[in-house]
């Protein structure tokens, strides 16, 4: 669970390292190119936290696993 911007290679190192199945991000934290490269390494990506409908907005412009909400979606 992170809600800092991690790099291409930082994810792959916590592949590696960790062997992670999957990685919770803040909304915030999220763009197309770290989608992509999660998905390049077969990790999941899931969002936190959805507290109103402009975030729930926010995060479906992107392809992500899973949300974690405050609100009934």
């Amino acid at each position: 669970i992170t809600d800092n911007r991690l790099l291409d290679n930082d994810l792959i190192n916590c592949k590696l390292d960790y062997d992670i199945d999957f990685l919770s991000l803040h909304w915030e934290m999220l763009r197309e190119d770290t989608i992509k490269a999660l998905n390049n390494i077969n990790v999941k990506c899931f969002v936190y936290t959805c507290k109103n409908n402009f975030i729930l907005d926010q995060i479906n412009k992107f392809n992500v696993d899973g949300i974690v909400s405050d609100i009934i979606i």
